[in-house]
This record gives structure tokens, sequence and C-alpha cells, in this order.
């Protein structure tokens, strides 16, 4: 809305249609047919947010020209086959190097514990971790491997070292996996245990801020130093009566 409203200004003019297409395939297939005659004719489309419902619109783009924009979906392989799909979210493959050259950057002379949850079924923060976990075992460097159980809450200080500050990588996206656990590496941290979580952005605020040192990856932040990020966000907040969120 704030981009069509400084397109308005600068004389350009948008018929923009929205149209509620639900979650599901049928539901997204319905509307295309019903409105047909009105969305073929459109210059761009945007959306759908569901995944699932891609493959669907991707179809639809291609049979009739028309350039489309995947808002939120990750992982689109028709983007390889269809030259009228955009996917404006990174794949997880890019932000994964990145993240991960950022933290061997920090991290590399710290001393390593990856925290699994065997938890591997659309878990991001399983995934990164493998990846991080064979991008060190390619590099040689030392790291430890251990399973999440509840013996751990009193064992975890064996595995942490003395002389060096400790990363504890937490290797889930489910906060509620990792609340119980987060209270106990605090308590580590007040007796004088060097000690930094490697979270998660997808934990909710209060998780995150459990710990008093906690860091995450984020695709979605913007440096405070950016101009245009701070206009945008003087427009939102004018426009739209709050703040844009900090954790997304």
């Amino acid at each position: 809305l704030i981009a069509l409203s400084e397109l308005k200004e600068k004389g350009y003019w948008i018929e923009l249609n929205v149209f509620d297409v639900g979650k599901t395939n049928s539901s997204l297939r319905s509307t295309l047919v019903e409105s047909h005659s009105k969305i073929k004719t459109s210059n761009l489309i945007i959306g759908p947010a569901y995944p699932g419902q891609v493959k669907e619109i991707s179809a639809y783009a291609k049979r009739n020209s028309i350039p489309t924009i995947i808002p939120f979906a990750k992982n689109v392989p028709e983007v390889k086959t269809n030259p009228y799909l955009f996917v404006f979210n990174s794949p997880a493959s890019v932000y994964f190097q990145h993240a991960a050259d950022q933290f061997f950057e920090k991290f590399k002379d710290k001393n390593i514990v990856f925290v699994t949850y065997n938890n591997d079924v659309n878990d991001e923060g399983s995934e990164f971790a493998k990846f991080l976990e064979e991008k060190m075992k390619r590099a040689n460097m030392p790291y430890t491997l251990v399973d999440f159980t509840p013996i751990l809450m009193t064992s975890i200080k064996t595995y942490l070292s003395n002389t060096k500050e400790n990363i504890v990588v937490l290797a889930t996206k489910e906060s509620d996996l990792v609340v119980d656990f987060l209270p106990r590496l605090e308590e580590l941290k007040k007796q004088g245990v060097k000690l930094t979580v490697f979270g998660n952005y997808h934990w909710k605020r209060q998780t995150l801020s459990i710990c008093s040192e906690t860091v995450y990856y984020t695709p979605f932040n913007t440096e405070n130093t950016s101009k245009m990020a701070n206009s945008f966000n003087a427009k939102f907040k004018l426009e739209f009566g709050h703040n844009v969120t900090t954790i997304p």
C-alpha cells in the first residue's frame, strides 16, 4: 500500500484487485476460474501466500504469460522452469551459506556444542545445524554433538569449556522444545561459565530473551543506519499506527 501510494504521487495509475483464495489448491482454482476474465488481463500477480498453492498459480501464470511474485515461500522449484515466476524470499540454501560464513567468522575459536532434538521434519533450526556441522567437518573444526534428553539439564556442564567461550547451538526452530532448557543455561552463565546461545529467529520473543547472550541469524533484519529502512519505518508508523516488528 505504501508502494502504491508513492507510485500514485509520481503520476502512475494502478488498478489493484484483491482476492481471498483461501489456503488450498481447490479454493485458489475456484477463484482463478470465477475471476479469470479480470485476472488474465493483469500485468502482475502477487501471491498466493501459502506454499502449497504455488504450483497452481505457477501453471496459471505460465499459461497466461503473467509475471507473478511469490512473496513468502522459500523453496519454489517451479522458478527454474517458469520465466514468469519470481521468488521474493531467498531460498534457505542462500541464507544458510551467509549465516554459516558469519558464524565461522564470529565463533571460529570458541567451543561449539550442538544440541539436537530429533526434530527434522520441516525444522529449519535442525536443517541449519546440519548444514553448519557439515561445513565445520570439512574445515576440520572441532565441535561436540549431543542429543537433548532430560539428563542434559544437569550434564550439559560436562560438555562446556572452562577456558574458552562456549557457543551452544540449539538445533530447532520450536520455542517449546528449548524453553525449559534455556533457564539452566542462564543459570550457568550466572555461575561464571562463558556461554552464548545460538538460537533461531522463529522462537517467540520471550524465548529469545531468556538468556542474556542469545544470537541468531535472520534473513529479515535491516541495519539501523539504513536511511531507506528508517524512512520506510517512519512511513509505516504514520500510515498504520504501529512500528514494524523487530522479530518477524
